[in-house]
């Protein structure tokens, strides 16, 4: 299992996950990102039909971007 970082962000402000998650790899990353921005746009914090550039920067223990998730990713499957 490897520390990914989950930084969430928009065009305002960023916000660095310090504590890093354990995952089998970055696909389960992923679905970790996904999950949060899915836990975001249900809390009311993100709003599904929001185009502003927010996004998840998934980083590994060296700080190396892996991937990046937008949430328009998750929001263009959902029903409005």
């Amino acid at each position: 299992m490897s520390r990914f970082y989950l930084h969430i962000s928009d065009r305002e402000q960023s916000i660095p996950d310090s504590e890093g998650i354990e995952c089998d790899g970055i696909l389960a990353a992923r679905h970790e990102a996904l999950r949060v921005i899915a836990e975001l746009i249900d809390s009311g914090l993100w709003a599904p039909n929001s185009h502003s550039g927010r996004l998840i920067t998934i980083a590994d223990e060296l700080g190396n971007v892996m991937d990046i998730v937008a949430l328009w990713e998750i929001a263009s499957r959902l029903v409005l």
